[in-house]
């Protein structure tokens, strides 16, 4: 995708700019898909992404294609405000009890805002049993989930007694975290996957060559669940 401009902004690729010689920057080729196991509906994608579909590629995604579909299937949309009404509206129609997880900030505040623009989980995660949602960070510690896998929300581990709460309020000062409550997420396969809360932040900086704000800033983060809604 080309670099975004604003307001008649000159711009070239960031791969163009002396930046990018300095920082001895690596290519790297990714062969292997992690989010289509399907392979004829990979040939199509990959197919799409040059604008080269004929044959079984384009007959295959012509098949895919649905004037009113139901509303369980996914919706692509092109901007966020919508997204968010479509999940909201979806989210409504499960009578069960919604429970909201607020994101906890720590930390530089302005730099914790930036974090929470960046990342995929919403800052206010609303959820409800029965609802889908995809993972928004891969698992570096168990590798039980990646980013971009769906599932479906089979329940809490521990008792909630607020619908509105922090996660991992209760377990900053232990490590251990055992009174953050886990979500519970079903995958596809059946498996049970345990969610609890995931630290993002800026990658840590040299802090003895850092400013004050620097150090205050590397030392800001967002704690959050890894997930978001999965109906658009």
């Amino acid at each position: 995708l080309p670099p975004v401009a604003k307001d008649g902004q000159k711009y070239d690729w960031v791969f163009k700019s002396p930046t990018w010689d300095m920082a001895g920057m690596s290519v790297i080729c990714l062969t292997e898909q992690k989010r289509q196991e399907d392979v004829e509906f990979s040939k199509a994608l990959a197919g799409a992404r040059i604008g080269m579909l004929r044959g079984d590629s384009a007959r295959l995604l012509q098949s895919r294609v649905r004037n009113n579909p139901p509303s369980q299937v996914p919706r692509l949309m092109t901007h966020n405000l919508a997204v968010d009404k479509w999940n909201d509206v979806m989210l409504s129609e499960l009578h069960e009890r919604e429970v909201i997880f607020v994101a906890q900030r720590i930390g530089h505040y302005e730099t914790s805002q930036s974090i929470l623009n960046s990342m995929l989980s919403p800052e206010s995660l609303s959820l409800k049993i029965g609802c889908k949602v995809m993972f928004t960070a891969n698992d570096t510690a168990e590798d039980a989930f990646y980013n971009g896998q769906l599932g479906t929300v089979d329940g809490f581990e521990h008792q909630i007694h607020n619908e509105n709460m922090t996660p991992l309020a209760s377990s900053i000062t232990q490590e251990s975290g055992s009174l953050a409550p886990r979500i519970l997420v079903r995958t596809k396969e059946g498996n049970i996957i345990k969610v609890k809360p995931k630290r993002f932040s800026w990658s840590a900086r040299n802090h003895s060559d850092s400013s004050d704000l620097e150090k205050m800033e590397s030392a800001t983060s967002v704690i959050q669940y890894p997930l978001k809604l999965a109906y658009a």
